[in-house]
């Protein structure tokens, strides 16, 4: 009716209509409103359409419930037997890419961590390369399994790729070189702030101007020390969120309290504060990691031009008079 009516029709319009539609070849007695066209007289059946066409209420439930029903979860797949090599005896062997390896203990983490894992036969972790070798009973073990647990031990592991690899050897050497720049230059100032405070405590420095010195020593010490130290800081907090500890743990823990108590000692207006020592100290770490890590390239990189150099095939006799070529293992 509403929809009718919005056409310009009357209820007793409505009744000539749908009689007509019911009867098309009899006639009717009643007649449409004077006024009414033809054209009005076409428009009847998209009229009649429109009445009877159902409509869903605005809030209530849609006709389709599948709508509502939740979408299937996503279940991600990794797929390394591209990295698989299969070998002789039914055995199977991945190297595996480690970044968080700094020192023995690490090594004997990893080791042993994956030896829990059944039909593992092999698990030898390389300090230089920053690589795990894993062999295992062919079948028996999906490989993803051994990355798996590298992440429970608080590793990150990937399939070792040469080019992903020297991408991530390449940043790690420039994040070091930044961190020790800040650590390097927040050091010196600091530095000569300290100066000046031992001098005054000789002399007759003002308690104001020592805690006005401390306070910048302070401001400056802080956030460089939370930018310089995060590759001991970030080693530390994997270590202990995996249940263990390695050698950037004791380091994390001496900056941090020589800065807490450096600051404490600075709210109560202490003599001496310490920001000039573990802002030292991380410079004299980040510069022996930074020298570790650039040896470290430069060995992988003789290492691998060594290799390449090795010839893949040779030259064998065949008899007094023919020569052929061969694969070096034949």
């Amino acid at each position: 009716m509403l929809i009718a009516a919005r056409n310009g029709y009357s209820g007793r319009d409505i009744d000539v209509i749908l009689e007509q539609q019911m009867h098309p070849t009899a006639r009717s007695a009643r007649r449409l409103t004077s006024g009414l066209t033809r054209r009005s007289m076409e428009r009847k059946p998209l009229v009649a359409e429109r009445m009877d066409t159902p409509v869903e209420p605005a809030y209530g439930p849609p006709s389709d419930l599948t709508a509502l029903q939740p979408a299937p979860a996503k279940v991600e797949t990794r797929d390394v037997s591209h990295f698989v090599r299969h070998l002789d005896g039914g055995l199977a062997r991945m190297e595996v890419a480690v970044e968080g390896i700094v020192c023995a203990a690490c090594m004997r983490t990893i080791e042993d961590g994956l030896a829990a894992i059944a039909d593992l036969t092999l698990a030898r972790v390389n300090l230089a390369d920053r690589r795990v070798a894993v062999e295992w009973r062919d079948g028996k073990v999906d490989p993803v399994r051994f990355l798996d647990r590298l992440s429970e031990l608080g590793y990150r592991a990937y399939p070792y790729d040469a080019s992903r690899s020297a991408a991530n050897e390449q940043q790690e050497t420039y994040t070091l070189l930044r961190c020790l720049g800040v650590a390097a230059f927040a050091a010196t100032n600091i530095m000569l702030l300290s100066v000046a405070v031992w001098s005054g405590n000789v002399a007759d420095i003002a308690p104001e101007q020592r805690d006005f010195f401390h306070w910048l020593s302070a401001l400056i010490a802080l956030p460089a020390a939370a930018y310089a130290g995060r590759p001991f800081f970030n080693s530390a907090v994997r270590a202990l969120a995996a249940g263990r500890t390695n050698m950037d743990v004791p380091i994390s823990v001496g900056v941090v309290l020589a800065l807490g108590m450096s600051l404490f000692e600075t709210l109560h207006h202490a003599t001496h504060a310490y920001f000039d020592s573990a802002l030292m100290l991380l410079t004299f770490l980040l510069v022996g990691r930074t020298l570790e890590e650039t040896m470290a390239r430069r060995a992988r990189a003789f290492a691998g031009n060594l290799a390449a150099r090795l010839a893949e095939t040779v030259t064998k006799f065949v008899s007094d008079t023919e020569l052929a070529e061969v694969p070096e293992c034949c």
